[in-house]
């Protein structure tokens, strides 16, 4: 079946796949070479003939398409058709080719990645504004602060925790630990030899 067929609707020809530069244009040619193979059977039932028969030039078509396929990054079907497959396998091929390249124009739509929202900074419930508020008055301590607020010192500590996370620039600076005390250097009968100079 020669290329120049006038009614194969852009058909898989050298020139098509270079032509074809997007997976959309892909899947309108891989579609149109579809429609005439339908077309080809078609006419054959109408003649009287089986409408399953050897395309001289499947192996052609295929090789262009898989050469288009591959350059757009579409996975192209393992066993491709020869010279002389049979127009319903033809058809199973390109019918599969067309699932992956919408598989892949499927890929390409939907962002892989979802973007994090920002979540917006709630305000303080009452109970966290007067853990707050305590915190100041009693420097900290967090029984005083219990005792007023009529909770555990561990609920207090809770409201404290999560008034922080809302608000960090009102935590208080961590104070880490003092360095490790160490023992003042001692003579030889033992006493602390610290001199005065």
């Amino acid at each position: 079946m020669p290329d120049s067929d006038p009614t194969r609707p852009r058909a898989w020809t050298a020139a098509a796949s270079e032509r074809v530069q997007s997976i959309s244009a892909f899947i309108d040619v891989n579609d149109g070479h579809l429609r005439w193979l339908e077309r080809v059977a078609d006419k054959r039932i109408q003649g009287g003939h089986p409408p399953d028969c050897p395309d001289s030039c499947a192996g052609k078509h295929a090789l262009y398409a898989a050469e288009a396929a591959r350059r757009l990054g579409i996975e192209v079907p393992a066993t491709m058709p020869k010279m002389g497959t049979l127009l319903s396998n033809e058809a199973k091929w390109f019918k599969a080719l067309s699932r992956a390249a919408e598989a892949k124009a499927r890929r390409i739509a939907k962002p892989r990645t979802k973007r994090r929202r920002t979540a917006a900074v709630r305000p303080l419930t009452t109970l966290q504004q007067q853990a707050v508020s305590l915190y100041a008055k009693y420097n900290g301590r967090i029984i005083d602060i219990a005792r007023e607020m009529g909770v555990t010192h561990t609920t207090v500590n809770q409201h404290l925790k999560a008034a922080w996370r809302k608000l960090p620039d009102l935590a208080p600076k961590k104070i880490g630990p003092a360095g490790k005390a160490r023992r003042l250097p001692t003579d030889k009968r033992g006493q602390v030899d610290v001199s005065d100079d």
